[in-house]
């Protein structure tokens, strides 16, 4: 690569990411071409966080009940996979790159998308957004205006006490969106073909199979695989993606669908 400023860089914007992968790449690759792969999860996105408040939590499985729509209705309830904060009622205050979940929220792809369309997104969502980094996932907040609490409110809730807080519904600016190198690097070998060498890599028949009873057996504890078969793939990228570690969801699938292939063959 030609000069040593993207050697050196950790950080890309969108347009920044945009003229590096025209070098690497050899063909001219547009802002919403970086979005294009973003939004078809071959790049991950993060947004440079600078002392936000946010709630850590999980995402995962809740036992809800529904409601009665009339009286003579039965009570039904059912799992959902939602936002599960922590136990603690403080927030946390985030700063540097931080992974933005925007699969788990339809207005957030929408306003993703609405870079690549040069159209403004109309869409806001009540639940917030998501972002992550080594220590967790979390829902970004925004603190009730001072004026919004009486007096006794303010003496019983801390100025950090998540109470004084709600959801926000107000998407980070483009400008603070963008890419880590690690994860630019890992794109461009797999558009160029330079992962690693798999001469002479090839797991033996008896490798694979501990291999899959592994995955299966991950797959069933962590993850409620036989509850919900069609969202392990998304959980476990998700949780791939939080450690800081990058895997295209296609080759995800492949070893799910071979050990699927694997225990009901067995």
């Amino acid at each position: 690569m030609k000069g040593f400023k993207h050697k050196l860089k950790q950080w890309y914007s969108i347009e920044e990411a945009s003229n590096r992968l025209t070098i690497t790449l050899g063909e001219e690759i547009l802002p919403k071409d970086i979005m294009d792969f973003v939004l078809n999860e071959h790049l991950p996105i993060f947004w440079y966080t600078r002392h936000v408040t946010a709630q850590r939590g999980e995402h995962g499985d809740k036992f809800i009940t529904l409601p009665k729509l009339t009286d003579e209705d039965k009570e039904e309830s059912c799992f959902i996979t939602t936002f599960i904060p922590d136990e603690g009622e403080l927030v946390s205050l985030l700063d540097g790159p931080k992974q933005v979940h925007w699969q788990m929220v339809g207005a957030l792809e929408d306003y993703l998308l609405s870079y690549s369309f040069e159209k403004p997104s109309e869409l806001a969502s009540l639940e917030g957004f998501f972002v992550s980094d080594e220590n967790g996932l979390y829902r970004v907040v925004d603190s009730f205006k001072t004026d919004s609490f009486d007096e006794d409110k303010k003496k019983n809730y801390g100025v950090y006490d998540i109470h004084r807080y709600y959801p926000s519904t107000d998407f980070p600016d483009f400008s603070e969106l963008g890419f880590r190198r690690i994860d630019l690097e890992q794109f461009e070998q797999n558009m160029l073909g330079q992962g690693t060498n798999n001469d002479n890599q090839e797991l033996t028949n008896q490798e694979r199979r501990s291999l899959y009873k592994m995955i299966y057996a991950m797959a069933m504890s962590k993850y409620s695989w036989e509850k919900d078969p069609h969202s392990i793939v998304s959980k476990i990228h998700g949780d791939i993606e939080r450690h800081g570690l990058s895997l295209d969801k296609g080759t995800l699938k492949k070893w799910l669908d071979g050990v699927a292939d694997f225990i009901s063959n067995d």
